[in-house]
């Protein structure tokens, strides 16, 4: 193999055989090596976290790159792996992931069945129920209140203080929350219902609305809301007496 003014130390070439100013900046041709020229194969090399510049991997390359759930899955990315990499719900909201850009599919009955044990979170009222008692179904769906009732009242579920339920519902969606109500010698219970402040009637377990609660008791109250149409509810609804 010939160079060209001068014969090198070894082979193959390294840059201890060049001379100064050889090959320059200036002397390759904008352009001269592109994407196309490099060869598949050879532009295999360890990619991880000391060699990825901050910042390097973005949005934008990420979809130009053509990164897809199969790919992903290929890859075995399990939750194991992305905590270690500290994954926050924070990171996540400043890349704007929402429930639209997650698959129907990516959180199933299937997956969570094999789950034992798991708790739901519910609202321990400090004070009787108000005449008018907000349900807020995305704070709880369980209310409990361990101090006597002091009235009857109503119940109106919403989202919460700033979004309504049907906002947050689609049509054939079902929705279901219990208000359990504790009564001393007086026994007051739920008189009316609303759903974002607009009046429905249940439709009672067997057939007959409750007219009273249970002195001396804990009633618990149990509602199935489901949307039939935009802003339509049908509301089911059961009272059970605990002593």
């Amino acid at each position: 193999m010939a160079y060209i003014g001068f014969a090198p130390v070894g082979k193959p070439l390294t840059a201890n055989d060049l001379s100064n100013g050889i090959v320059t900046q200036a002397a390759i041709a904008d352009g001269a090596v592109t994407s196309a020229k490099i060869d598949t194969n050879a532009r295999k090399f360890p990619v991880n976290a000391a060699n990825v510049a901050t910042d390097a991997v973005e949005t934008a390359k990420i979809k130009d790159l053509n990164v897809t759930t199969g790919k992903i899955a290929a890859l075995n990315v399990t939750t194991a792996k992305i905590a270690a990499l500290n994954v926050t719900t924070a990171k996540l909201a400043a890349l704007n992931v929402t429930n639209e850009k997650i698959a129907a599919d990516a959180v199933s009955s299937a997956k969570i069945a094999p789950l034992v044990n798991l708790q739901e979170d519910t609202s321990l009222v400090a004070a009787a129920f108000d005449a008018t008692t907000n349900i807020d179904l995305l704070t709880n769906s369980v209310y409990f209140n361990s101090n006597a009732a002091d009235t009857n009242f109503k119940v109106n579920f919403r989202a919460d203080a700033s979004t309504s339920l049907n906002s947050i519902m689609g049509i054939g969606n079902t929705i279901s929350a219990a208000v359990m109500v504790t009564n001393t010698g007086s026994a007051y219970y739920i008189n009316a219902h609303e759903v974002d402040g607009s009046s429905v009637t249940p439709k009672y377990q067997g057939g007959t609305a409750y007219s009273a609660g249970n002195a001396n008791s804990i009633d618990i109250y149990t509602f199935t809301i489901i949307k039939t149409a935009d802003a339509t509810f049908t509301m089911l609804a059961g009272q059970t007496k605990f002593a």
